[in-house]
This record gives C-alpha cells, sequence and structure tokens, in this order.
C-alpha cells in the first residue's frame, strides 16, 4: 500500500513526534500521538447543501440562549436531515462556532457550506479523502486533542440601540499580553476596564478544565470581557503573571507552555503598536472594541507553518462573526504579523484563499474586513534559487548549508516556472524533474530518484536507525472542490529532521554542506525555483531552530543614491515575501473597496530618504499579485525597530521587521496615528 500524505510538511512533522525518543525535552508535543484521542483539523465542504428549513432549525438550534446558571449541555445534531453523518460518527467532533459561520455564509450569502470539523486520526486513511455523498476535503491541520463543545456558542450581543461602532481592531499572534495597561480604558473612580471584548486563547488541546463553558470552541477557551474586567477589579490586585500562569496550566499539556509567558513576546509588540493606548491620556478612540486571537505556542515554535495555518484561518472566520455580533456596520482590520517563505505564492494555498473568501464573503453582511500582512523578513536571507535545467542533463549543482545543533526540520521546495494565458507563472512540476542530493562528506546514502506523484522516497538508513532522516515528497497536483478556489500545483518537498539527536529510531540529519543537483529526462528545458522554508526559532519562542540557506554570494548595487546588497544568481530574491500576503480577492469581489487585503513592507530612514530595508522581500514577475501595497518606517541609521509594550505593564520592548511595520499600517488604518 502506498504512503498517504496531504503533504510533505504535516506528514514529516507527524513522522518526527512519533519518532521523539519519550522524555525528549524537545519535544513540540509527542504527547499528541500516543493516545487514541488524537483528531485532526479538517475544513470540509459539505457535497449536499441541506434545506433552508434544515439550516434555519440547525442554526436556532446551535444560538438558542441557556438558562442562566444551567450547565449548558453538549451539542447533538442527530435528527437534522443532512448533519446526521456527523452526529453519528464517533470519530467525528463539529466545531459549533465554526459550523455556525458556515451556516450563516450559507443562508446569507449562498455560499456553499463549508466548515471545520475534528476527526480522529487514521493512519491508514489518505487524509485527501472525505466521504462519498457527505462531504470533501479542502485542508488538512496539525494533530490536536479536541473536546465535544457545548451550547450555547453566542456569548456577544449586539445590542441595536447602541451607538453604531465605526472600526473594530484585532490581531492574530502568540502570547498576547490582553491584561497590559496600554489595552485598557479609564472608566472613572480610579478603574480601568479592558478594552478586548473577547480573546481567543487557541491551543492544540481542548480545555477540560473549562469543558461547561459555553464557548463553541473545541480547543482552546475563549475569554470575555467580563472575565478580564474581574481580574483587574480583585482586591488586592492580581498579578499579570499569576492569572497568565493560572490560564496556561489548564490550556497545555505540555510543561514548558504552563509557564507564565515571558517580557518580550511578539504578540503583544504588534497588538501594542497595533491599537496600544494610555488610559491616563482618555483617547477619543479607547472605545474601540479589541478581539484577539492567540495562536497555540507550537506555531511560534514551527516557522514552516505547519502548526499554526489552519488556527489562523479558525481566528479570522472567528474574528469576523464576533464583529458581526458587536455591529455588522463596522470595518473589522485585522493585524497578522506572521508569514513563512516557501510556497506557491499563487494565492491557492489553504491561507491565503480562504482569508481571502472570508474578506469577501463579509461584504454579504454589510460587513467590511481589512486584514494587513507582514510581507515578510526573507529578503537576503539566501533561501531561493532559480536554475534552468537542460534537457537529458543536470542542473549545475547548488549548496545547501544545514546548521549543526538544530532542533527544527529543514524543508525545501521545488516548484516549476512557465506561463499561464501568456504571463509568467508557477505551473505543475513534471515528472522530467528528478532530484538528487549528496550528503555532506558522504556520511548518509546518496539519494537519486524521480518521485511518483502521491508517494515520498528515502535511502534506507545505514546506521541502525529505523527511520530514514530526509525523505523526498511529490506532492500532487490536487483539484479543489468548491469553483472558487484554485487547484493545488504538483511540487517537490524535501524535508530534513533535525540536526540534535531527539530520536533512538530516527538518526539526525547530518550538518554541513549538502549538495543538491536537479535532472531533466525530458527533451525541454525546465525553469526551476526552489525555496527554503523557514526553519528558524520564532519569536517568543526557545526551541533552538536554526536557519539553513543556499550558500551563494552578495553584490551591491544603487538604489536612490544609497548601496544596498542583493544576492548573486542563481540565488535570487525574487518571491522572498512570505506566501500569506499572495491572497486575492475572487474576480466576483475584486472590484469591492470594502474589501481590503494590505501587504506591508519594511523601510529605513537614511540620510533623509525612506529606503527599503535589508531584509523587506521583493516581488516576482511569477508572483499573481504585486506589493507590497505599502511600506512603513521601522528602523534608522543608528536605531533598529520601534519601542513597543513588554508583554506587561510597564515594561518596554523593541520591535523591527516588517512585523512592526504591519502594525504601524494598522494602527494608521485604525485612525490611532
Amino acid at each position: 500500500m502506498p504512503p498517504v500524505f496531504w503533504d510533505g510538511y504535516l506528514d514529516w512533522s507527524r513522522t518526527i513526534e512519533e519518532a521523539r525518543t519519550p522524555g525528549d525535552p524537545y519535544s513540540a508535543g509527542n504527547h499528541f500521538l500516543l493516545g487514541s484521542d488524537i483528531y485532526e483539523p479538517v475544513f470540509i465542504h459539505l457535497l449536499q447543501t441541506p434545506s433552508a428549513h434544515v439550516l434555519a432549525a440547525v442554526h436556532a438550534y446551535l444560538t438558542a440562549p441557556q438558562p442562566d446558571g444551567a450547565t449548558p449541555p453538549p451539542v447533538d445534531l442527530t435528527g437534522f436531515t443532512g448533519f446526521d453523518p456527523f452526529a453519528n460518527d464517533p470519530d467525528v467532533i463539529v466545531d459549533i462556532f465554526d459550523l455556525l459561520v458556515g451556516l450563516e455564509h450559507t443562508m446569507t450569502a449562498q455560499a456553499p457550506l463549508e466548515f471545520f470539523i475534528y476527526r480522529k486520526i487514521d493512519p491508514a486513511r489518505d487524509p485527501a479523502a472525505g466521504v462519498s455523498g457527505v462531504y470533501s476535503v479542502i485542508d488538512v491541520g496539525a494533530p490536536t486533542i479536541a473536546q465535544t463543545p457545548r451550547l450555547p456558542a453566542r456569548v456577544i450581543e449586539h445590542d441595536a440601540a447602541a451607538p453604531p461602532i465605526e472600526k473594530i481592531a484585532a490581531v492574530i499572534d502568540n502570547d498576547i499580553g490582553f491584561l497590559n495597561r496600554r489595552f485598557r480604558k479609564d472608566v472613572g473612580a480610579a478603574s480601568e476596564q479592558s478594552r478586548f471584548h473577547a480573546i481567543w486563547l487557541q491551543a492544540r488541546e481542548g480545555d477540560a478544565a473549562f469543558a461547561s463553558t459555553p464557548v463553541g470552541t473545541a480547543v482552546g477557551r475563549v475569554v470575555m470581557k467580563e472575565e478580564i474586567d474581574g481580574w483587574l477589579s480583585t482586591s488586592p490586585p492580581r498579578s499579570e503573571r499569576s492569572v497568565y500562569a493560572e490560564l496556561n496550566q489548564t490550556l497545555h499539556r505540555f510543561d514548558e507552555f504552563k509557564l507564565a509567558p515571558k517580557v518580550d513576546t511578539h504578540g503583544t509588540a504588534v497588538a501594542d503598536l497595533a491599537f496600544g493606548l494610555d488610559p491616563e491620556d482618555n483617547h477619543p478612540e479607547a472605545d474601540m472594541p479589541l478581539l484577539a486571537v492567540q495562536l497555540p505556542p507550537e506555531a511560534a515554535r514551527d516557522t514552516s507553518g505547519t502548526v499554526s495555518e489552519n488556527y489562523i484561518v479558525q481566528g479570522v472566520r472567528w474574528l469576523c462573526a464576533r464583529a458581526r455580533e458587536l455591529d455588522p456596520s463596522a470595518t473589522l482590520v485585522i493585524n497578522l504579523s506572521y508569514g513563512v517563505v516557501a510556497g506557491a505564492k499563487n494565492g491557492s494555498t489553504f491561507l491565503e484563499a480562504q482569508v481571502a473568501e472570508e474578506i469577501a464573503l463579509a461584504r454579504a453582511y454589510g460587513q467590511t474586513v481589512e486584514i494587513v500582512y507582514a510581507y515578510g523578513n526573507g529578503c537576503n536571507e539566501r533561501q531561493i534559487a532559480k536554475v534552468t535545467v537542460p534537457p537529458n542533463q543536470k542542473s549545475e549543482p547548488l549548496t545547501w548549508v544545514i546548521h549543526p545543533d538544530s532542533r527544527a526540520p529543514a524543508y525545501m521546495e521545488v516548484r516549476q516556472l512557465g506561463e499561464v494565458d501568456g504571463k509568467p507563472s508557477l505551473v505543475d512540476l513534471t515528472a522530467d524533474i528528478g532530484i538528487h542530493l549528496t550528503p555532506p562528506e558522504m556520511c548518509q546514502p546518496k539519494f537519486e530518484a524521480n518521485p511518483t506523484w502521491g508517494t515520498f522516497h528515502s535511502p534506507t538508513p545505514t546506521d541502525g536507525s529505523t527511520i530514514s532522516p530526509y525523505r523526498v515528497y511529490a506532492v500532487p497536483a490536487r483539484p479543489m472542490a468548491s469553483g472558487t478556489r484554485e487547484d493545488l500545483l504538483a511540487y517537490y518537498c524535501v524535508s530534513m529532521a533535525p540536526t540534535r539527536r531527539f530520536s533512538s529510531d530516527m538518526a539526525p540529519t547530518k550538518p554541513g554542506d549538502w549538495t543538491v543537483e536537479l535532472f531533466n529526462t525530458g527533451d525541454t528545458p525546465v525553469e526551476v525555483v526552489l525555496q527554503i522554508q523557514r526553519g528558524d526559532t520564532g519569536p517568543g519562542a526557545n526551541f533552538g531552530g536554526r536557519q539553513s540557506y543556499f550558500q551563494g554570494a552578495f553584490e551591491w548595487r544603487e538604489e536612490s543614491g544609497i548601496a544596498v546588497r542583493d544576492v548573486k544568481a542563481p540565488l535570487t530574491n525574487e518571491g522572498s515575501n512570505s506566501r500569506y500576503t499572495t491572497g486575492k480577492l475572487r474576480e466576483a469581489a475584486a472590484s469591492m473597496p470594502e474589501g481590503k487585503i494590505h501587504t506591508v513592507g519594511a523601510q529605513e530612514a537614511v540620510a533623509g530618504t525612506n529606503i527599503k530595508a535589508d531584509y523587506s522581500p521583493v516581488s516576482a514577475p511569477w508572483l499573481k499579485v504585486a506589493g507590497p501595497t505599502a511600506y512603513a518606517v521601522v528602523d534608522g541609521m543608528a536605531t533598529s525597530g520601534k519601542v513597543a509594550a513588554g508583554t506587561y505593564s510597564g515594561t518596554r520592548v523593541r520591535l523591527s521587521g516588517t512585523s512592526a511595520a504591519a502594525a504601524l499600517h494598522t494602527r494608521s488604518l485604525l485612525g490611532l496615528g
């Protein structure tokens, strides 16, 4: 039976977790794969939309208010025609809040019924396989431990008599210090209240200690304004650190994540630059509602995006729905200062496509949604190369440098450049292209293969290990179920184990200079772009990932009268932007001024002029969208970054990169100066 996988990233990360020696202190969570309660989040497309009567009945059932003080019951979809397969399947948990989002999209915007479920993991099942006649699969995420949500899912009530809300600010990030005074307002009598109306503290686990809390989510915990204000008003006052530690104790099973966050957290700094205010200033915008989604701690560790992608999409859908509850006429501005380097970068992959779809669908409610992406920090990082492989020959060798003592896996994508409608574009990688990997000093077996689509290949271990430390996944082209999405392109994903030993079953990857050669068995030349995925340590994470890169030289050129660095061919900076920034509104919604996708690069102030920061990426002719759409000045000749709030009230940090640039642009959109 051939191996089955959704993509190389997901399968390889799962393989590494399974191979970790129990007790490995740097495991990203091998406990997730040691029990029978392990689920995978799956975004599905319902093949047969239930009748309008059934949709309305399910919606009324899920939003029915419960008696005060009563323990909310678990959701039971039995008897609702079209939902019986989920109600009667013990291996499926439906995310209640996300089902509500899908229901309302169908009822209001006549969109296909699509939502997240949690499906018990079965190693023998092809993750891409849906259920015949019931649903098809759009995306699959990293393993989690879900719990059955309870009713009701809605806890924010829109007050129709209240003054209209002009704007709502939101952020998706890690470790958000939501108790910080920069996110409070003065309400008189020496009292302060939170400006946050709700924050979803995401986790790879359901919060068992709060299983009866009516939050409607299957993982993590939703904290509402009333609860935050309660922490702020205790006498004597509770320390912010103790509240965060208490929450993390119940949210996470992995000991490292049970601690209170560090002072210099990325999410707090981004949120502060985007919408932080001092309460004593009595700023007129202090009444602007704030929403937030705090990503699981593993998302900061895993800079490849394997863990975070489905959580981000769930977060965007949750934020849009929460904002509609507050005021459907308000403009919602979401800041996302996360990103990954490698990818198709044509708007087809799940995060880019679905976020753009949520922005388009919001129009049906009269809602305006804008999202602000950091354009990325991949310029001059030597993570992209472009080569032409002659017919019946090998390409010139590239050197892939993989650092010693790295606790993160390394990934490289091989994609083909071509033309679509006469314009440069990525296309399906031809089966004529094969790959040849030579380890440093020939310490591990050479590898040469033309993998078959839908399979992976790896050399046989020679050191007594049972699992090879690297694989080449031939990820097949995959047609998408919904007509609003582009099909996914075929490509190779080369996946390497960490270089620090972590398993008795899998040898670590040998660090050093790996030689990469492509060979072409066809009769025409093939132009290929190779992209190394982020594998460093993310902001706020102390994991020990070390970024691999292609060996190559730099050159200097002039820009606006100032010397700037650039890489030499075959390395290129073209397309060094984050993949997330390539989402685009579908044609039917492209003319909507209310829906906007912002991508923000960083500038440096030098000698009276602003130039692109050395790390801020550049676009490529083969990208489907131009970018960035805006710049913000982040650095100076003698300073790096902007001063922002630390996690705890009164602490300060500096934040650089396009994360800061995106937050500054968000602040401008919100009218906060």
